[in-house]
């Protein structure tokens, strides 16, 4: 619908899962381990295309997630996904922090906890603190949590539940955020 919702969570909670699904399912899926936003010149948020691929785990959504070629120790594929590169930045509308547990649920996080999430979330945090400094990276997160709702999204981890997961996000989605 225009707009970007970015899915932060620990690794295994199910983001590059959700991605996968999602782009088999006619979303506009940016990219996958790694998402850059940048401010324009008006201070609004904007987020980049990535490259159109996603690392997965072996799983039991076989149906759902076609399996490619095996990398590294821990076994994880690489699938490819739609190129969006030349649609350009996509404003940031909302922000899921993904936990896994035996709740379904979305809730707004105030914005202390958006920030914190925000801040333990960002990829390769010593190596961004190293170029940035913590002070600017405590910055960044504070004005994405600002000018953008941050949803903590628990999930149930049976994979039976998997539909219903993703139609409870989605259901989030077509209400405006």
């Amino acid at each position: 619908d225009g707009v970007a919702r970015l899915v932060l969570g620990r690794s295994g909670a199910g983001k590059s899962t959700l991605a996968v699904w999602l782009d088999r399912n006619g979303y506009r899926v940016l990219g996958d381990d790694l998402c850059v936003l940048k401010v324009n010149r008006h201070g609004d948020i904007r987020v980049l295309p990535a490259y159109p691929q996603a690392k997965l785990a072996p799983s039991p959504l076989v149906s759902v997630v076609p399996v490619g070629m095996q990398v590294g120790r821990r076994n994880k594929s690489f699938v490819a996904l739609r190129d969006n590169s030349s649609h350009g930045s996509v404003p940031l509308a909302a922000v899921y922090l993904l936990e896994p547990g035996n709740a379904l649920g979305i809730q707004p996080l105030n914005p202390l906890q958006a920030v914190q999430g925000l801040a333990l979330h960002t990829q390769r945090k010593t190596l961004f603190r190293a170029q940035v400094g913590e002070a600017k990276h405590w910055q960044l997160c504070g004005e994405v949590a600002r000018q953008v709702p941050v949803f903590s999204f628990s999930r149930t981890t049976d994979i039976g539940d998997f539909d219903r997961n993703v139609n409870c996000l989605r259901e989030h989605f077509s209400h405006g955020l």
